[in-house]
C-alpha cells in the first residue's frame, strides 16, 4: 500500500469515527415521541392501526418506528439506537461491495473492499441533502436508512440469481420476493426502485441479446 492509499484510508477512517462520535450528542426530537403518545391512548396494536389508516400506509416501517418510539428503554439510549442503525448501514455497504465485486469484477479482497466501502459511504454522505436527518434521527433511520440497507441486500440477491453457475437459486428467489414486499411498504422511493429492478434487468438482457440465466 503506497503513501496515497494509506492517507486516503486514514481520512476515511477518521470520517467514520467522527460519524460515530456525533451519535453521542443526539437527542430525540418531537416526532420520535409519536409512538409513545399513540401507545398511551390506543396501545401498540391500536397505535399501528391508527397510524396506518389515518397517517400513511408504510406498513413495514411504521410498526417498527412505533414500537421503538413507545419503548422508554430504547428512547433513553438514543445514541446507541442511532449507532445500531449506522452499524447496519456499514455492514450492508460492505456486504454489497464484497459480493458485487466477487460476482462481476475481479475479487478486490477484504482490505480493498473495506476501502471501497468507506469511499462509497463518503460519496453517499456527500450526495444526501441532509446527513443529520438521515443518520442522526431515529424516525428517518427506520423509514429511509434501514430500507436502503435492505435494498442493497435485494441487489445482492439478484446478483446471486443472475449468476450462470449459481446453485440453489430458490432460496435467493424467496429472499428477493420477501424483500420486495417489505421494501414496497417502507417508503415511496423504495417502492419505485424495488419494482423497477426486475424490469431494468430484463431490459439490459434484451438490449445485450443475452439469455436470462435459468432459475
Amino acid at each position: 500500500m503506497n503513501t496515497v492509499s494509506r492517507l486516503l484510508a486514514l481520512l476515511v477512517f477518521v470520517a467514520v469515527l467522527l460519524l460515530i462520535f456525533l451519535c453521542f450528542f443526539q437527542f430525540p426530537s418531537m416526532d420520535d415521541y409519536v409512538g409513545s403518545y399513540l401507545e398511551k391512548y390506543y396501545g401498540l396494536p391500536g397505535a399501528i392501526e391508527s397510524y396506518l389508516t389515518t397517517g400513511n400506509g408504510r406498513y413495514s416501517t411504521i410498526p417498527i418506528f412505533l414500537a421503538i418510539s413507545s419503548s422508554p428503554a430504547l428512547m433513553n439510549n438514543y445514541p446507541l439506537l442511532l449507532l445500531f442503525f449506522m452499524g447496519i448501514a456499514f455492514i450492508s455497504f460492505y456486504l454489497f461491495v464484497r459480493v458485487i465485486g466477487k460476482h462481476f469484477f475481479s475479487d478486490p479482497g477484504v482490505k480493498a473492499s473495506i476501502g471501497i466501502t468507506g469511499l462509497m459511504l463518503l460519496v453517499f454522505l456527500s450526495s444526501m441533502p441532509e446527513v443529520s436527518s438521515f443518520f442522526y434521527w431515529m424516525a428517518t433511520s427506520v423509514t429511509y436508512l434501514f430500507p436502503f440497507c435492505l435494498f442493497l441486500l435485494l441487489l445482492v440477491g439478484y446478483s446471486y440469481v443472475l449468476r450462470q453457475n449459481q446453485k440453489k437459486k430458490s432460496g435467493w428467489l424467496v429472499l428477493i420476493c420477501l424483500l420486495t414486499v417489505v421494501l414496497a411498504g417502507s417508503n415511496e422511493v423504495m417502492l419505485f426502485f424495488s419494482a423497477a429492478v426486475p424490469f431494468l434487468v430484463a431490459f439490459i438482457y434484451f438490449v445485450s441479446s443475452k439469455q436470462i440465466p435459468k432459475l
